[in-house]
């Protein structure tokens, strides 16, 4: 149906493009497609992909078979494979035994990441999406981990899997996996740390309260690990300010999932 075309390239939109949809954020029509100087870095090939399934008449849009056949997919299937190496792995570790506020955290800083910095991530997802159904699914993860480190357990693989499940779904979705393996020098950027902080702090008095907590960490975080993240508020304000934000962010993780 020309209604899930649509809803294909909205996807496919954010993927490349690296903004999120939310609340106040339009969806990318025609017009916001030519305002956008992210979209327009893109190659021709998936400038013209995302335009087509994007049109404003269902009637003008492709079906969904011809979209499978739009040069920039069939172009893709014949793509080298992508070898992950040790250090993409360290930082799948690193994450999946990170806390839900963490994951959070570092899922808001990897939307603000240049194009540049994305595109290889992007490459490596799209290379472990076999299927190329948009999201990588336990078995996908299992065999290029056992194809890249034939030393990986099964066991450690599932670990890791899980971690980067933040939904608990059964599958690893872009924002999550490029959350989890955004550069370690990315992570230690200022910059990107309080642009996330500013997405907690919705009412912009310059601290974040239990209530903007809850609404932005939603349900993968319970009333404790709430509470424990304002135990960093000496003041007894029940608010935490950026230094003390930043704390709770760097706070090194437990053990590695076994």
């Amino acid at each position: 149906m020309q209604e899930d075309v649509w809803s294909v390239g909205v996807m496919v939109f954010y993927m490349l493009v690296g903004i999120p949809h939310r609340k106040g954020h339009h969806c990318p029509g025609p017009g916001v497609l030519k305002g956008s100087p992210r979209f327009q870095a893109l190659s021709e090939p998936a400038k013209d992909f995302i335009t087509s399934v994007l049109q404003v008449d269902p009637d003008t849009r492709p079906t969904a078979r011809n979209a499978l056949n739009h040069p920039w997919l069939r172009n893709r299937k014949q793509a080298e494979d992508v070898v992950m190496d040790q250090s993409i792995l360290g930082r799948m570790r690193t994450f999946a035994r990170s806390t839900s506020f963490q994951r959070k955290v570092l899922s808001l800083m990897a939307w603000s990441l240049s194009l540049e910095e994305i595109e290889c991530l992007r490459t490596l997802f799209l290379a472990i999406d076999t299927e190329m159904s948009g999201s990588i699914d336990v078995h996908e993860f299992k065999s290029v981990l056992a194809d890249s480190f034939p030393m990986q357990t099964a066991q450690e693989s599932e670990a890791i899997f899980k971690g980067l499940d933040t939904d608990g779904d059964g599958r690893i979705h872009y924002s999550d996996f490029l959350a989890a393996v955004m550069p370690g020098n990315a992570k230690g950027r200022d910059d990107l740390l309080r642009r996330a902080f500013a997405r907690f702090d919705r009412d912009g008095d310059g601290k974040v309260s239990r209530g903007e907590l809850r609404s932005v960490l939603g349900k993968s975080c319970t009333a404790s690990e709430i509470e424990d993240l304002l135990r960093e508020d000496v003041t007894g304000e029940g608010k935490l300010n950026y230094q003390q934000f930043q704390a709770k962010f760097l706070h090194r993780p437990g053990p590695a999932p076994v």
